[in-house]
């Protein structure tokens, strides 16, 4: 397994560090939230089992303060997440692998989400019910559960969401051990 870790550059803006990643994708602190503990985010991401190599082609991470409701969005290879000071750990860990989900979907020319369309439509509800309005949000609902803190949930994933579970396990393995 790679090992999850970051090079860290002072800017004005604050403080700026490099994923080592292929891309050295940039990941930014907000200011407001000098207090948040990127290692730490990176240690839980080892604990799980979150292939480092699932953000190549991801260009910024932000970590910031979001709207009320937002814990986080994907949109064209840039990533940002709600590092509000109340929220959990669990949380943010939950929200990373969610978003970088998105991003491992939509980076292929056929979604893989797409394909799983018959069994979000019948044990959608199984994973959250988020998970039953669109494909994409199955597929990443099921990403959160396959890389949870809590082993159970991974458990039901397999039990409930077999062809999910399949296709991230393979996916898992592929990325794994390039």
């Amino acid at each position: 397994m790679e090992k999850w870790s970051v090079a860290k550059c002072r800017s004005k803006e604050g403080d700026i560090y490099y994923l080592a990643n292929r891309q050295r994708t940039t990941i930014k602190i907000s200011k407001r939230n000098k207090n948040f503990d990127i290692l730490k985010l990176l240690e839980k991401l080892e604990e799980v089992g979150f292939p480092l190599r699932f953000t190549n082609g991801i260009q910024q991470i932000n970590f910031t303060i979001l709207g009320k409701s937002d814990f986080g969005w994907y949109l064209d290879d840039e990533v940002a997440i709600d590092v509000k000071r109340k929220r959990r750990i669990k949380t943010i860990v939950e929200t990373f692998v969610h978003e970088v989900a998105h991003h491992v979907d939509f980076s292929r020319v056929r979604t893989i989400s797409y394909n799983l369309h018959s069994e979000r439509k019948r044990k959608g509800r199984y994973i959250h019910s988020i998970a039953t309005e669109s494909d994409d949000e199955y597929f990443a609902r099921g990403f959160e559960r396959f890389y949870s803190l809590d082993r159970t949930q991974k458990q039901d994933l397999r039990k409930h969401n077999p062809k999910l579970y399949r296709e991230i396990s393979r996916l898992h393995k592929q990325y794994k051990s390039r």
